[in-house]
């Protein structure tokens, strides 16, 4: 089922699977084919850091579009964008945050696309992670996991139904 742009909301957050092979690295050391996050503005527009290029407003893709989440808490849009313009616009990728996700710290000015979207939405009133987790080691997948996204839209309609259903319990 082909995503339509028109159903984006402010903040959604757009996962994606690549096949380059610095997305073949992203995926071996993160453990997921979820190897880049965006945050949408509107239907053309996301708030993302892409590799080589760093954090940007981009226009919105499809390519390699795998999962589409929406906030279920409030998002201050407007002093997110506004810590945004002012804090990580212009930073450069940060190839070596990366090595945090196999326990290796090395200071580095730039941003990694999770750790933009945490941040971001940080900013906004909304952390959608424990603010004592490190943003540089939250992954895109992490995205896919954390209670304040709910799963709208997947490429493959089978996931939507397993990564939304509630479990049964266990029989006695």
């Amino acid at each position: 089922m082909k995503f339509n742009p028109a159903d984006l909301r402010p903040f959604d957050v757009q996962i994606f699977s690549g096949r380059t092979l610095f997305d073949t690295v992203i995926s071996v050391f993160t453990f997921s084919r979820a190897d880049h996050v965006e945050v949408t503005l509107d239907e053309e527009t996301s708030i993302a850091s892409r590799n080589g290029k760093g954090a940007d407003y981009y226009t919105r893709r499809d390519k390699g579009l795998r999962y589409v989440l929406r906030p279920n808490i409030p998002v201050d849009v407007e002093n997110a964008v506004a810590w945004f313009e002012e804090n990580l616009r212009g930073k450069p990728y940060g190839y070596f945050d990366l090595l945090q996700f196999v326990g290796i710290t090395v200071p580095d000015p730039g941003v990694i696309c999770s750790q933009t979207s945490a941040l971001v939405f940080a900013a906004g009133g909304a952390p959608l992670f424990n603010q004592k987790y490190p943003a540089g080691i939250i992954t895109p997948r992490d995205h896919l996991i954390t209670p304040r996204l709910d799963l709208i839209w997947s490429f493959k309609p089978n996931n939507l139904m397993r990564l939304t259903s509630t479990p049964s319990p266990p029989s006695p």
